[in-house]
């Protein structure tokens, strides 16, 4: 090994540690696990490189952290590590410890090469940054449960943190050069709300989801059976009653066959694809059914049954992992996907709180439209917000040229489809396609192409900020958030990305800066108030029933998510809404 160090199994060299991490600008920091969550094993190695020394401490020798715990939770001294959520999750659970500051080089790394798609483990980043190779074999998959440790796995703990100082100063150095040093900031700080949330878990009621399971397999089977006899048969057989034709809807050359041959359809309809036949759905309602039947399949499938082996068989909870980078920095959710539960009220209403808990849950308002609104300076935009009026019937209005007062609830929901669509720049035909596949508005071509025009006459602010961030994002390869949040941006045809990149970009780095605000905001409650799920623009807890209680979280909630993404609206308000109930469906 090219630096030497020390694996401590006394309880008595821990004070000396914590004496060196108390006294250091900074320190590296990892942990070795005898499981992947918490909730399943124990920490078996905490490796720490304080630049006066390596130690490598044996937990299941000394039995605690003693004071090098107490220095990690009390100490400015910034801890560094790669992929802090992990290490932050499991010293959170065991010992109650919330480290700050932290510079987590993976994210670091994340921010300065988004859409790069490189390889961001920390030997990938030794290797980038340092030109540093390991020494030791990979041993992060090797059995750390073992009462006897071999040398190879306390010298593989120990090379964890052998380089964490040297790259840290070249990833902050590179930080600084590309402007990011804010959202970086505002990555270091989700880390422990972030980690909170996959500990506390999202509690799923095992048998309303079976029997909603059960629900839509009836259902997609009664629509199957219906849509076998309405569609025209692909082999020209004749239906008989009781005989159903050799018709399967599955298949994509016999669906194409048949529908193909529905009066009005042009004949060479070139797939089946959700896109393509939601371009003619407007026309013709039994594709409006088939459409409906792959939605109601999709949800058996992806919603099914199997869907509840999620749950923890220790806490009755869904822990699920909350990845914090996809391309414009908003979270993506696995392990299961709780950013896909449809809106339908049937799946939220399985979401329920705990006996004796309700659930609240407060979203931001309309808040890509209004970050759209910050960024172009559009004047009709930043008119209607300050004036209180509801965006999305205020453009209905426009796009069916008629008064706002006459405006229905089905003209309102196709306007959220236009300008969710419109300020990211779709053209009409995605237009179609994303009113049907979002928000279950059949728009034929024409009315899109017509909406788009009367949008843009109406919106010019939003035009001419498309025109600018298209002409600078193409000559300069990249689209950034307001916060600076970079995005590399290679490909001539991604028309969209650049446009969409400056408002879902802020927005993500709007809710991980209220993430944090919430989290110290709820810290006074314990376990009272706690944050069980978010999604792109909505924040959940669980709360006692106590309707005191309920009613203080909810002010604390709407403050911290006002306050987070108030760092970015400054001349456009922040609307959050609050509810409460017994299920998130019930927070309305």
């Amino acid at each position: 090994m090219k630096k030497p160090y020390k694996v401590v199994h006394s309880v008595e060299d821990l004070g000396q540690i914590a004496n060196e991490i108390d006294q250091a600008d900074a320190i590296g920091l990892d942990l070795e696990t005898t499981a992947l969550s918490p909730v399943d094993g124990e920490i078996r190695i905490c490796s720490v490189n304080t630049r006066k020394g390596i130690y490598v401490i044996d937990l299941f020798s000394t039995k605690t952290l003693g004071p090098v715990g107490t220095a990690l939770n009390d100490s400015n001294t910034i801890k560094i590590l790669q992929g802090a959520s992990f290490d932050q999750k499991w010293l959170l659970r065991k010992y109650g410890i919330e480290l700050w500051p932290v510079f987590d080089t993976h994210r670091a790394s994340e921010l300065l090469h988004n859409g790069k798609r490189l390889p961001q483990d920390l030997y990938a980043l030794y290797r980038r940054e340092l030109d540093i190779g390991p020494e030791v074999d990979d041993k992060g998959g090797s059995d750390w449960s073992n009462p006897n440790l071999t040398p190879e796995q306390y010298d593989y703990a120990a090379e964890d943190v052998f380089w964490l100082h040297d790259l840290r100063d070249k990833l902050k150095a590179k930080l600084g050069r590309a402007g990011l040093f804010k959202v970086a900031l505002i990555e270091f700080g989700a880390v422990l709300p972030e980690a909170s949330v996959e500990l506390n878990g999202f509690f799923l009621d095992r048998e309303m989801w079976l029997a909603l399971a059960e629900d839509n397999k009836k259902e997609a089977d009664r629509l199957e059976r219906e849509l076998v006899f309405e569609l025209p048969d692909p082999s020209n057989q004749v239906s008989l009653p009781g005989f159903a034709p050799k018709f399967n809807l599955g298949s994509p050359q016999q669906m194409l066959a048949s529908i193909r041959k529905i009066p009005g359809i042009k004949k060479d309809l070139k797939d089946t694809k959700q896109q393509t036949l939601a371009m003619h759905a407007a026309r013709f309602p039994l594709l409006n059914k088939v459409l409906k039947y792959r939605t109601v399949s999709k949800n058996f499938t992806s919603f099914g049954p199997k869907y509840v082996e999620h749950i923890h068989a220790k806490t009755g909870r869904v822990h699920a992992h909350y990845w914090p980078f996809l391309t414009t920095g908003r979270y993506a959710c696995s392990k299961p996907n709780l950013a896909q539960i449809p809106r339908d009220a049937r799946f939220r209403a399985c979401f329920r709180a705990a006996p004796g808990k309700v659930l609240v849950a407060a979203d931001y308002g309309q808040v890509e439209v209004r970050l759209a609104c910050e960024i172009s300076g559009d004047r009709r935009l930043h008119q209607v917000f300050a004036d209180k009026i509801d965006i999305h019937t205020y453009t209905a209005a426009i796009a069916m040229g008629i008064p706002v007062e006459k405006v229905t609830k089905a003209q309102r929901q196709a306007a959220k489809a236009i300008n969710f669509g419109l300020i990211y720049g779709m053209q009409p035909p995605k237009l179609v396609i994303y009113a049907q596949s979002s928000y279950g508005v059949a728009m034929s071509l024409r009315d899109a192409k017509r909406f788009h025009e009367r949008y843009f006459e109406a919106y010019s602010g939003v035009a001419s900020w498309h025109e600018r961030v298209l002409t600078r994002g193409k000559q300069e390869k990249i689209s950034r958030s307001m916060g600076g949040r970079l995005r590399w941006l290679h490909d001539e045809k991604a028309h969209n990305e650049f446009m969409n990149t400056p408002v879902q970009a802020t927005g993500a780095d709007g809710l991980k800066a209220a993430l944090r605000e919430v989290y110290f905001k709820l810290k006074p409650y314990g376990e009272r108030v706690k944050m069980v799920h978010h999604v792109h623009d909505e924040i959940i807890l669980e709360v006692d029933d106590d309707l005191d209680l309920i009613q203080q979280a909810k002010l604390d909630l709407c403050a911290g998510m006002r306050a987070g993404m108030g760092q970015f609206l400054k001349t456009v308000p922040v609307e959050v809404d609050a509810a409460h109930g017994s299920s998130w469906a019930a927070c309305k």
